[in-house]
């Protein structure tokens, strides 16, 4: 069973020494540590879930206003290996959540590490549109925006 809760530090604490292999990859590239990632992207949110299963943190998500007034939302997803085995669930909830957040934000944008190929499919089904490339840390990015 699948519950979708307000993501907590200690979500965070519990998710990422269990962090997907390729998700503990990208926030390295991005000159951070699974802790690290999960901590700045809850504290930088406006809005950020966790996807319990089984009681257990499996995946946090959310949304970072570019500033207060913005119409921009940075979108992020960090998952732990229960995320391919939930997928249809998640890829559900991830398009309502991307919906509720467009809602407010006209402007959705992400970005993610070139090597991580899943990644790159789930956010071209969720309609964001290739933005150019960015190199971080010496690593190749891609930036998606989405637009209402």
């Amino acid at each position: 069973m699948i519950e979708v809760v307000v993501a907590t530090q200690e979500h965070a604490a519990a998710m990422a020494p269990v962090m997907r292999q390729e998700d503990a990859e990208e926030v390295v590239a991005l000159g951070m540590s699974p802790i690290e990632a999960l901590s700045y992207s809850l504290a930088a949110s406006r809005i950020a879930h966790t996807a319990l299963i089984d009681g257990k943190p499996a995946a946090m998500w959310g949304a970072c206003p570019e500033s207060l007034l913005g119409e921009k939302a940075l979108l992020w997803m960090l998952g732990t290996d229960h995320v391919p085995r939930n997928a249809k669930a998640l890829l559900r909830m991830s398009r309502a959540f991307v919906a509720h957040i467009q809602a407010q934000y006209p402007i959705l944008e992400c970005f993610v590490d070139m090597r991580y190929h899943a990644a790159v499919r789930w956010v071209a089904w969720l309609g964001f549109e290739h933005a150019g490339t960015a190199t971080i840390n010496g690593m190749p990015f891609v930036a998606y925006q989405r637009k209402r």
